[in-house]
C-alpha cells in the first residue's frame, strides 16, 4: 500500500508534536479535513496526544468519532484502525470503566485478526497493533486482579513481539514488565525476576534509558537481590535526578519512595529516612491529586518505628497519611500502580489501628480499621459508595486524633441489650471488637506461631466449605477460630449480637453456628452478616422490616432421587404462606425475575445455579425456564425488593474472591439496593433448603423481622433434626453497604 500524500496541515501538526507544542498540535490536527487521505491518521494522533496528556474524556470522544468515521467510510489503513480501537478502550479504562473497556479490547483484538486475514500484506503492522492492544487489555485485567486472563493476553502479546523481534522493543519490554507484575502478584517471584531482567536487556538494546530506569526500579521494588543494594540505591538516586532534570517530579517521587522502601526492607534506616526527606522536598512539585503521595507515610512511619521514635511521632505520620488517602481516593483507580497502592492502603490503616491499640485507644483503632475497609471497598469493589465513604472521613491533617462520630452513630442505633461484633486481622494479631451502647471492648490473639502461621490458617479457613460438605463437622473449623469464638462468647455475655462484620477470608467462617456450638443460644444470634460499617446502612433495631407481599418462582428439581424436591413446589409453598399477598409466578424466566426484583415485594427464587469464572471475575449462572443466564444480566440496576432470597445450591452466592471482600450473587444484589439477602454460603442440600424455606415463609408472613425470622427458623430446623454443621451452617443472611 502506497503511503498517502501528506497534507500541509498534517505536516504542521507533526512538527508541533516534535516541538512539544501539544496545544498547537491538537488545534492543527483537529482542523484536518474529512476528505484528507490522512484524516484517520490525524484522529489517531489526536487520541494519542490526549491520552498522553491524561485528558481521557476528550481522548474517548475523539476515538469514538474516529471509529464512527471508520464504520461509515471504511478502514483505509488497517493498522491505524486497530490503534484507534485500542485508544478507545484505553481511554474508557483510564476513566475507571474497566468492565466496559474489556468488551472494546476484545472487539479490537478480534478486529485485528480479521484485518490480518483481509490484508495479508499488512499483517506485520496489524499484528504489532494487536500486540499493543493485548498489552493494554492485560493492564486492565491486572487492575481488576484478573491475573489468569492478564497472563493469557500478555503471553499472546509476547509471542507477537518475539515474532517481530526488532520491530518494537519498547512494546516488547513493556509486555514483559507487565507479565512480571502478574507473576509477582501470583507468588511467582523467581519468574518475575527473570522477565524483568529480560525486559531490561531489550530496553538497553533500544538505548531507552527512561524505560531501563523504570524496569530497574520495578526489579528493585520487588526485593530482587540481582542488583546489589548499594548499586540499587545509586540507580534509584540517579534515576531520580534524571527524572527531575526532565521535569518528571512524580516519577522522581516514586523512585525515592522505592528507595526508602528498599532501605527499610534492608534495615538501612538512615538511608531510608534520607530518601523520605528527599521525597518531602519533591512533594510540593507533585500534583496534589497524585495517589502515590500517601504511600510515603507508611514507609516513613515504619522507619521511625525502627529508629525507636516515640509512638506519638509515628502516629502523627500515620494519621496524616490516612487523611491523604481520603483526599486521593477518587484518583486511586486511575493509577497505573493501582494494585500496589491498594495493598499499601490496607497495610497503612491496619498499621494505624495497631499503633492506636498499643496506646489503648480502642475506639479510635476500630474507626481507623473500618475507615480503611471502607476506602478499600470503594476502590476495589463498588465505586458508587465513594461519596459516602468520603463524607465519613474521621481524619484531619493537622490533628493526631481520630474522630469517632461515626462510631457514636452506630452506638446510638443499638439497643441497650445489643452489640456489634467486628472480627479482623491487624498484624500481628487476630482482633475482635465488640461495640455496645456504652463503649468498645477489644481482645487480641497472636497469629498461630506453629503450622505455617497466618497463611496456613487462611488456607485452612478457605477449606472449611469442602470439609463441611464432607461431613467433618466441628473438625472442619481451625482451632484458632474456635478459640476466637470462645472469646467472642465471653465478650458478648448476655447481650444479643445485632451485626457480625468479619474481614476478608474470615467471611468464610460460619460464625453464627460456631457461636451456637460454643454455647450462645439462638436468641442471642439474631444478627446479620455485614461487609463493613464505615459506609454501610445504619444498624437500627427496626432497620430490616420487610413488606408483607412476596413474589416467588421456581424451576427444576433437586436432591436425591428417592427424596427429589420440585423447586416449583418450594416456591408455591413459600407464596402460599402469605395468602392473598403471595404471588407465585408460573413462568420462571429472566424477564419475570427482573420484573419481580423491581417491585417492593419479597422475592424468592428457587432454581439450579453454578458459579462460572468470566473475564469480569465471575458470575452466577441461573438455570431458568428460558435457559441459562448470568445473574448480572437480569438484575435491575436498582433493586427495590426489601428482601431477596436465593434458594439455590451453589456456593457462588457468597464467596471470597479478589481483594478483601466477598463476591458473588448476594453481595451484588446488596450493592444494587436490596437491604437484606438470604442465600447459601456453602453447598446446601435441597431437602434442607425446602424445609428451611417453608419455616422461614411462615415466620416472615406472620410479621417477624427478617433477621429474627431467619435465626428462629434455624432454631426450629435444628429442633427438627437438621444438622448444625452440614445443614444450618450453609445458609446466611447478609446486610451490606
Amino acid at each position: 500500500m502506497n503511503p498517502p500524500e501528506v497534507s500541509e496541515n498534517y505536516q504542521r501538526g507533526v512538527e508541533a508534536i516534535k516541538k512539544g507544542d501539544f496545544k498547537q498540535a491538537i488545534e492543527i490536527l483537529s482542523a484536518e479535513r474529512g476528505s484528507s487521505p490522512l484524516y484517520q491518521r490525524a484522529q489517531a494522533d489526536l487520541a494519542d496526544l490526549l491520552m498522553n496528556l491524561e485528558r481521557y474524556q476528550e481522548a474517548e470522544a475523539m476515538a469514538r468519532r474516529a471509529w464512527e468515521y471508520i464504520k461509515t467510510n471504511g478502514c483505509t489503513n488497517p493498522p491505524l484502525c486497530v490503534r484507534i480501537m485500542r485508544r478507545l478502550a484505553e481511554s474508557i479504562s483510564s476513566q475507571g470503566r474497566r468492565e466496559e473497556a474489556v468488551d472494546v479490547f476484545e472487539e479490537a483484538v478480534r478486529f485485528a485478526g480479521f484485518l490480518s486475514e483481509e490484508s495479508p500484506q499488512l499483517s506485520r503492522e496489524i499484528e504489532l497493533e494487536q500486540a499493543h492492544t493485548l498489552n493494554s487489555w492485560a493492564v486492565s485485567y491486572i487492575e481488576r486482579e484478573r491475573f489468569s486472563s492478564a497472563e493469557e493476553a500478555l503471553r499472546l502479546a509476547v509471542v507477537i513481539y518475539e515474532k517481530f523481534r526488532n520491530e518494537n522493543r519498547v512494546g516488547h519490554a513493556e509486555a514483559l514488565t507487565n507479565l512480571a507484575n502478574v507473576m509477582g502478584q501470583t507468588k511467582r517471584g523467581p519468574e518475575a525476576e527473570l522477565l524483568l531482567v529480560e525486559a531490561i536487556r531489550i530496553a538497553q538494546r533500544d538505548d531507552n534509558s527512561l524505560q531501563v530506569r523504570r524496569i530497574q526500579a520495578a526489579l528493585i521494588g520487588m526485593g530482587s537481590k540481582r542488583i546489589p543494594k548499594d548499586e540499587a540505591y545509586a540507580l534509584l538516586d540517579e534515576g531520580t535526578e534524571e527524572a527531575l532534570s526532565a521535569g518528571l517530579h512524580s516519577t522522581a517521587f516514586v523512585r525515592q519512595c522505592i528507595l526508602a522502601t528498599t532501605a527499610a526492607r534492608n534495615g538501612d534506616v538512615g538511608i531510608g529516612l534520607a530518601a523520605v526527606s528527599k521525597c518531602l522536598e519533591i512533594e510540593p512539585e507533585v500534583d496534589t491529586e497524585n495517589p502515590n503521595l500517601p504511600r510515603l507515610r507508611i514507609v516513613h512511619a515504619g522507619l521511625l518505628r525502627d529508629q525507636g521514635a516515640e509512638d506519638s511521632e509515628v502516629l502523627s505520620v500515620l494519621i496524616e497519611g490516612a487523611s491523604l488517602w481520603y483526599l486521593r481516593l477518587p484518583k486511586l483507580k486511575k493509577s497505573e500502580d493501582y494494585l500496589a497502592l491498594t495493598e499499601t492502603l490496607h497495610d497503612h490503616f491496619r498499621m494505624l489501628s495497631k499503633v492506636l491499640l498499643d496506646q489503648d485507644r480502642v475506639e479510635e483503632a476500630l474507626v481507623a480499621f473500618e475507615a480503611g475497609r471502607g476506602l478499600g471497598h470503594a476502590v476495589q469493589v463498588d465505586e458508587t459508595i465513594t461519596d459516602r465513604v468520603l463524607a465519613s472521613n474521621p481524619f484531619r491533617v493537622a490533628s493526631d486524633e481520630v474522630r469517632c462520630e461515626i462510631l457514636r452513630s452506630w452506638q446510638e442505633a443499638l439497643r441497650d441489650d445489643e452489640v456489634i461484633v467486628v472480627i479482623c486481622v491487624i498484624p500481628p494479631n487476630l482482633v475482635t471488637f465488640v461495640v455496645g451502647v456504652d463503649g468498645v471492648e477489644c481482645r487480641q490473639a497472636a497469629y498461630p506461631s506453629k503450622g505455617g502461621g497466618i497463611e496456613a490458617l487462611e488456607n485452612r479457613i478457605r477449606a472449611i466449605p469442602d470439609r463441611l460438605v464432607k461431613g467433618k463437622g466441628v473438625r472442619a473449623i481451625p482451632k484458632p477460630v474456635l478459640e476466637m469464638a470462645q472469646v467472642i462468647k465471653e465478650m458478648v455475655g448476655p447481650k444479643t449480637i445485632r451485626t457480625i462484620a468479619p474481614y476478608a477470608w474470615l467471611h468464610l467462617v460460619p460464625w453464627r453456628v460456631i457461636l451456637k456450638n460454643e454455647g450462645l443460644p439462638w436468641s442471642q444470634l439474631r444478627c446479620v452478616i455485614h461487609f463493613g460499617l464505615i459506609a454501610g446502612r445504619e444498624t437500627s433495631a427496626e432497620g430490616d422490616l420487610v413488606e408483607d407481599a412476596c413474589v416467588t418462582m421456581g424451576h427444576g428439581t433437586a436432591g436425591e432421587r428417592s427424596r427429589e424436591v420440585d423447586l416449583r413446589d418450594e416456591a408455591r409453598d413459600f407464596a402460599a404462606a402469605f395468602g392473598e399477598k403471595g404471588k407465585y409466578e408460573e413462568r420462571c424466566t429472566a424477564a419475570e425475575l427482573k420484573r419481580a426484583l423491581s417491585t417492593k415485594a419479597i422475592v424468592l427464587l428457587s432454581c439450579h445455579a453454578s458459579w462460572r469464572e468470566t473475564r469480569r471475575g465471575g458470575d452466577l449462572t441461573l438455570v431458568l425456564e428460558d435457559g441459562d443466564v448470568f445473574l448480572n444480566t437480569v438484575l435491575p440496576q436498582n433493586i427495590a425488593s426489601p428482601l431477596v432470597i436465593l434458594s439455590t445450591c451453589d456456593s457462588g452466592i457468597y464467596r471470597m474472591g479478589w481483594g478483601d471482600y466477598p463476591v458473588g450473587a448476594l453481595p451484588e444484589i446488596i450493592r444494587r439496593g436490596a437491604p437484606v439477602c438470604i442465600g447459601a454460603r456453602f453447598l446446601v442440600r435441597a431437602e434442607y433448603a425446602r424445609d428451611f424455606m417453608s419455616i422461614l415463609s411462615r415466620r416472615i408472613a406472620a410479621g417477624e423481622r427478617a433477621t429474627h425470622a431467619f435465626c428462629d427458623s434455624l432454631a426450629e430446623a435444628e429442633a427438627g433434626g437438621w444438622g448444625l454443621w452440614r445443614d444450618l451452617a450453609c445458609l446466611e443472611i447478609l446486610e451490606g453497604w
